[in-house]
């Protein structure tokens, strides 16, 4: 009985990983799509996006990474209203790398991913003109193989890619 626990557990526990992984980037790729559809709709009379906070509490970041929908008429540092915040679960990161460049200011906390009102395309209060494709990549903490890259592009289309590592 004990050998046959040290073989099923950890699988169990990781088939538990994976669904709540799984679950965790649908719930990222509903976000970014609920807001473009908040944007289209001129819900509001405003801008909708999502931002993304990475975990770096020694940096005034968060103590766990999570995201969230917002709508604002000037940008999220002016954000009226966060519609609702979701926290990664503690199995999964923001990969900071992919998510923010590399060229993070250690004060940069957030990741900004705005929709123009009207039209749903991409859209930043600090960029004149077109803005390129953004992406953010989550993975398992303990098993980084297993990861995914949200990605949004310029005309707001959403999409996502995740590894095949089980």
């Amino acid at each position: 009985m004990v050998i046959m626990s040290a073989l099923v557990l950890p699988r169990l526990l990781s088939s538990n990983i994976r669904k709540e992984f799984d679950s965790t980037v649908e719930t990222i790729f509903y976000s970014l799509n609920q807001a473009r559809e908040r944007a289209i709709a001129w819900e509001k009379g405003t801008t909708w996006g999502v931002f993304f906070e990475r975990k770096d509490p020694a940096a005034g970041c968060a103590s766990q990474p999570h995201f969230g929908i917002f709508f604002t008429n000037s940008g999220y540092d002016e954000a009226e209203k966060i519609n609702y915040v979701s926290y990664l679960p503690l199995t999964m990161d923001f990969d900071v790398t992919s998510t923010w460049g590399t060229s993070l200011d250690p004060n940069d906390c957030y990741r900004i991913i705005d929709f123009r009102e009207v039209t749903g395309e991409r859209w930043s209060p600090s960029s004149e003109g077109s803005v390129p494709t953004s992406s953010v990549k989550v993975y398992v903490i303990k098993n980084p193989s297993i990861s995914s890259t949200i990605s949004v592009t310029p005309l707001g289309m959403v999409s996502y890619t995740t590894s095949s590592a089980q």
